[in-house]
């Protein structure tokens, strides 16, 4: 079966995206990087190549991850306070939020977290220098931009770079509005400069949904946009990439079961290309094979009336039944995309939309235009 409990780990199945590889690429060295999009779109397939892969590649790379999946925090880290479980994640403080984020995330990795941290395969920090950098990041009678160009010196010696990688980031998006002039705001400004002088071996990854993705294309003041200039917006699949990671998946690798051309058009059609929703929705043709095989004697080939069905039974299932570990289903289209809008004005425009396109069904798009002939109505 397809796995649709985790994000993509193995960069050989990471399929059409090339181009944001590049992208990442060219991004990372600036200092701060944020990448953006839906739920459930493969964000953090990309982390897993950042950290697995690319900074691997690089053999002189250090990562911290904080968000991550697999053990490694998710949401609990901006849930629950890593450092000390009895207080609270500090969101109504900016400077302690700031150094919960910056600087709190790097010390314990070092301390306690060793699961967080990964170090490089060929430049490596001596234990003398791993214990100054605690001691100087640890000392908050010191300026947090001093400490981090203290450690930029200690890691500069050492010939190494630290990238500290944030992901599920929409986390802290949802709980903390910092002020324009925060500490984090000026630092990760620090991390983005342009001067080669600068702090070159410190770098900020990024990475989250929902309300992230709302600053980054509807906020034009935002004070994120400010903190994260260079922004990596992650998609749906191209029909092509899509159907190879259909038929070319791991998890079906043996089972001697092929999508016809069509099958594959009509699951990109019915996913708008998130490969986690085609992935479920194969799944349950697979489970249909398995439990009615006098269904598909004699052949191997699936076709659009499979796909069809299956796509059927899973819109069909039980809100129960969809709320197990395999709960990506379908339905949680709507729920994944509109969670985060709000009811009085994005929702009003989404229904009315949707309304219009179910009158209008031959029409291809809906018109923009409308909007400014008639005010928009409740209900």
């Amino acid at each position: 079966t397809y796995d649709v409990r985790s994000a993509v780990s193995d960069s050989q199945m990471l399929f059409g995206r090339e181009n944001l590889k590049e992208d990442l690429k060219r991004s990372i060295p600036g200092g701060v990087t944020v990448i953006y999009g839906p739920s459930r779109i493969g964000k953090t397939s990309l982390m897993n190549w950042i950290r697995n892969d690319y900074a691997v590649s690089r053999g002189n790379v250090m990562t911290i991850l904080f968000g991550g999946e697999g053990g490694l925090g998710k949401e609990r880290d901006y849930q629950v306070n890593f450092v000390d479980p009895r207080r609270p994640v500090p969101y109504e403080n900016d400077e302690e939020m700031t150094e919960y984020l910056l600087v709190q995330t790097i010390v314990q990795s070092f301390r306690k977290m060793h699961r967080r941290i990964r170090k490089p395969s060929v430049n490596m920090l001596s234990q003398e220098m791993e214990k100054r950098l605690i001691r100087i990041l640890s000392d908050e009678t010191s300026d947090l931009g001093d400490r981090y160009w203290e450690m930029n010196e200690i890691l500069a010696e050492a010939q190494i770079e630290l990238w500290l990688m944030l992901d599920e980031f929409q986390q802290v998006v949802e709980r903390w509005k910092p002020e324009i002039t925060s500490r984090f705001v000026e630092i990760c400004k620090m991390l983005s400069s342009q001067d080669p002088g600068g702090l070159t071996r410190i770098k900020l990854i990024v990475c989250g949904s929902d309300d992230l993705l709302r600053h980054m294309v509807l906020k034009d003041h935002s004070v994120w946009r400010s903190a994260f200039p260079v922004r990596i917006a992650v998609e749906p699949l191209e029909e092509k990439p899509f159907g190879e990671m259909i038929q070319k998946d791991r998890g079906i690798a043996g089972a001697n079961v092929f999508y016809s051309d069509s099958a594959k058009a009509a699951l990109y059609n019915y996913t708008g290309g998130a490969a986690l929703y085609g992935k479920e929705i194969c799944n349950a043709v697979l489970e249909d094979i398995r439990s009615r095989p006098e269904r598909y004697r004699r052949r191997n080939v699936l076709y659009v009336s499979d796909i069809a069905r299956a796509a059927q039974r899973l819109l069909n299932r039980q809100t129960s039944e969809l709320d197990t570990k395999a709960r990506e289903g379908v339905r949680e289209i709507y729920d994944a995309v509109t969670k985060n809008l709000d009811y009085e004005t994005d929702m009003q425009y989404l229904w009315f939309m949707a309304k219009w396109l179910s009158e209008n069904p031959a029409r291809n798009g809906f018109p923009e235009e409308i909007f400014y002939q008639r005010p928009l109505r409740h209900g």
